[in-house]
């Protein structure tokens, strides 16, 4: 499925006049593909010796095609989408969404920015997670694709949201942000404390 996708996205951007995408590399996924999906169970001595040398020594020749396919293939997405993205014009730093699916898609997308770069575009808040930004890009057209504008990170005036660290977890059974500090039960899988430090306030009944 990411090699389709990249062979498409590489196929439309090279009609717009970006580089051309390697007739080689996308072979050698598929071939890839094809030499894993043939006879997949692997060594006939698999269901009564699952852990012998032979049985082992077949599943690492077997599952490395698999490993080699997805590897070349999301190479493959990436270089497609870097080339058709590459194709829109804009006037600051951006970054470009594109939406494969043949129907609108609202998604909370991850990227990773440049450091002391942020996104400041109001249409798309965003929160910074360590060295990720989680971004969330509404209504991105069927087969088409958003621009979102980058700018400093000390931009005054045009916060796209606050910037959350995630700080825990500060012991086993405790995580905490800026905003709250949860505490779990691990035995019974509950939460038992949620305290909002903004309000300075239990959210949790014990007695409930």
């Amino acid at each position: 499925w990411l090699e389709e996708k990249g062979t498409h996205l590489f196929s439309v951007s090279s009609k717009r006049g970006a580089s051309p995408f390697s007739v080689a590399a996308i072979e050698e996924a598929w071939r890839n593909c094809l030499l894993y999906d043939e006879h997949t169970w692997g060594a006939h001595t698999a269901g009564r010796e699952p852990e012998s040398e032979f049985t082992k020594a077949q599943w690492a020749i077997k599952s490395q095609f698999a490993l080699d396919a997805h590897r070349q293939s999301t190479a493959l997405l990436d270089q497609g989408s870097r080339a058709l993205a590459s194709l829109v014009k804009t006037d600051s730093d951006s970054v470009v969404v594109l939406n494969t699916a043949n129907w609108p898609r609202t998604e909370v997308v991850e990227v990773a920015l440049p450091p002391g770069r942020k996104i400041i575009d109001s249409a798309a808040p965003s929160v910074q997670i360590g060295p990720k930004t989680l971004v969330a890009v509404r209504d991105v057209p069927a087969c088409g694709y958003r621009v979102l504008r980058c700018g400093p990170s000390g931009e005054e005036g045009k916060e796209s949201g606050p910037a959350v660290g995630a700080r825990g977890p500060l012991d086993e059974t405790t995580i905490e942000s800026r905003f709250y500090r949860v505490t779990f039960d691990p035995a019974a899988g509950t939460i038992v404390s949620l305290f909002d430090k903004e309000l300075g306030r239990e959210l949790v009944d014990p007695k409930a």
